[in-house]
């Protein structure tokens, strides 16, 4: 058998781009578990003539940009 001591190099843990993925990935779920929330944005159904009160005002806004 051979007796080869192997010791674990503990700087890597720290250097390498590997293992600051993991960090990086701890510490999101750190965060998230701690309380931090993002809202998202609400969807919701529009109607044939919501569509075109949006688009008018999105027309009016070319022109002015022109």
């Amino acid at each position: 058998m051979a007796g080869k001591n192997q010791s674990i190099d503990w700087s890597t843990l720290w250097k390498k781009d590997d293992w600051m993925s993991v960090w990086i990935g701890f510490l999101i779920l750190i965060i998230f578990m701690a309380g931090a929330a993002f809202r998202l944005p609400s969807w919701k159904w529009m109607t044939d003539n919501a569509v075109s009160e949006k688009m008018g005002g999105w027309q009016k806004d070319i022109r002015v940009a022109h």
